[in-house]
């Protein structure tokens, strides 16, 4: 907080957070604001924030809307762009600058703008911001070429050079725009950025782009990289967004509150645009898919509709569509009969989640009853001849010890346990079960036993007589000398 003369400023300050995790600590309201407690009306409230303010995913940036609406100015860092200007925003009531960097970091369109910097003046409940254009910054042009708007016939046998001669005609044209406009600071460069983005269909063929820069080695910052290629996608119908005003409008409604999710749903579906509206899907399935998912914890609900629904419509346009044209005008009018068909479609559902849990149910059941069970197998553990080589305590020399291997696994509780067997083994009883007698066809047991009798097999030891020898011989002399 700041006073001079009858002007109080009042700064606040956000550093660099996950965007999503601050965009869902709004959404929980676990970001709270301050304000002096008295004469709260005369401070000039500036908050400088660094975050992404570009919507670069649901929740990879934080919404101008989030932020309290006593503030009179938000100084927005991270992002790149210059937008010093202030923009003022009206639903919360407070004006916005991006002063931007102040160099150019990447090669796209919101580096090539202007590079300024600001000076914030303040009077009162006044501001002003003065920029002031850097002098030293390398100059960067970029623009976007479509092979397909330009009057070149790609089919020629030459149409790779005309291309090529195009692309120079525009490069030389930034050349000269650049030298115009070089502010004649002795510290800003001389050689500019320049990128060409050229979209190209799949009959093009492209050329060698560090050729194409030979010629402006030393007249252009990038020469290897002044072109990029990008092979031109087939136009897609762009996808109906959500319609947010009217999400908000129904959930404002007096008494909303108390209805369930799927009356959301389909409340939204009923009162929204035609051309934001299910096709494939219908209102009845998916308000119904959220009721399950929601209130029973049906996993599968959501999953089984989609792929119910999306066979159902497959099947009636193969039996009812030979032209792909009316594609469109059947899907709506299958719609339609739906919506009037709204009690069918509903038990229609209902059957394909019961089929649904069953089958899981079924699934979940099938598990093999050998491995449900607790079973313990003795496994002794190989003699050793002299000096153990591991880790621990050393046992006398002959000394053998034996292990319990516990493999333990879920217990069926539907189904009892396999009696177990007791055998004799070289005087040892060992408690078998029928999960342990299938288990032995992965680990055989009897590669550790001679002759049934207890002593183990060192296989881990392939030492010859003579090099046991020489071990005898040695603790011999250890002893001996100790």
């Amino acid at each position: 907080m700041f006073q001079k003369g009858k002007t109080k400023l009042c700064l606040y300050g956000l550093g660099s957070i996950r965007d999503e995790r601050l965009h869902r600590m709004f959404l929980d309201g676990k970001v709270s604001m301050l304000r002096p407690r008295e004469n709260c009306d005369e401070w000039f409230n500036v908050m400088v924030l660094h975050q992404n303010r570009a919507k670069h995913g649901a929740k990879n940036y934080i919404p101008e809307q989030f932020l309290d609406n006593f503030l009179d100015l938000i100084v927005w860092g991270h992002e790149h762009e210059c937008r010093i200007d202030q923009e003022w925003n009206g639903e919360q009531a407070f004006y916005v600058t991006q002063p931007g960097s102040s160099v150019a970091t990447s090669l796209c369109h919101g580096e090539a703008v202007s590079k300024h910097v600001g000076i914030l003046q303040v009077r009162g409940k006044e501001f002003q911001i003065n920029k002031i254009p850097l002098q030293t910054v390398r100059q960067f042009y970029i623009k976007d070429v479509d092979l397909e708007d330009i009057s070149l016939n790609l089919n020629e046998p030459d149409s790779c050079e005309k291309v090529m001669d195009y692309c120079r005609e525009l490069v030389d044209q930034f050349l000269q725009k650049a030298e115009e406009e070089h502010t004649g600071n002795s510290k800003q460069p001389t050689q500019p950025l320049i990128r060409l983005r050229v979209f190209y269909p799949s009959n093009f063929d492209t050329f060698s782009v560090q050729r194409f820069g030979h010629s402006y080695v030393s007249k252009v910052a990038n020469s290897k990289d002044i072109i990029l290629f990008s092979r031109k996608k087939a136009e897609r119908a762009k996808a109906a967004e959500i319609d947010s005003d009217m999400l908000k409008t129904i959930l404002k409604q007096e008494g909303f509150d108390k209805k369930r999710v799927e009356d959301l749903v389909k409340k939204y579906f009923e009162q929204t645009d035609e051309n934001k509206r299910l096709l494939v899907l219908s209102e009845v399935g998916v308000s119904f898919a959220v009721q399950e998912y929601v209130e029973k914890e049906v996993k599968e609900a959501i999953v089984s509709l989609v792929e119910h629904q999306a066979k159902k419509t497959e099947t009636y346009l193969k039996q009812n569509v030979e032209d792909s044209s009316v594609i469109d005008e059947e899907l709506l009018k299958f719609r339609e009969e739906r919506r009037k068909n709204s009690e069918k479609e509903s038990s229609e559902f209902q059957s394909v989640i019961k089929s649904t849990g069953s089958r899981t149910q079924h699934n979940s059941s099938d598990i093999d009853d050998d491995l449900m069970n607790d079973e313990t197998v003795e496994i002794p553990v190989p003699k050793t001849r002299g000096r153990g080589r591991g880790r621990g305590s050393r046992g006398g020399r002959g000394a053998s010890t034996s292990t319990r291997a516990n493999t333990s696994t879920k217990r069926n509780t539907r189904t009892a346990a396999p009696k177990a067997d007791v055998q004799e083994n070289g005087g040892k009883r060992r408690r078998t079960t029928a999960s342990s007698r299938n288990a032995s066809r992965q680990t055989d047991l009897s590669s550790y036993f001679h002759n049934g009798t207890n002593d183990c097999m060192n296989i881990s030891d392939d030492d010859s007589d003579e090099q046991e020898s020489k071990r005898r011989k040695t603790a011999s002399k250890r002893t001996a000398g100790r």
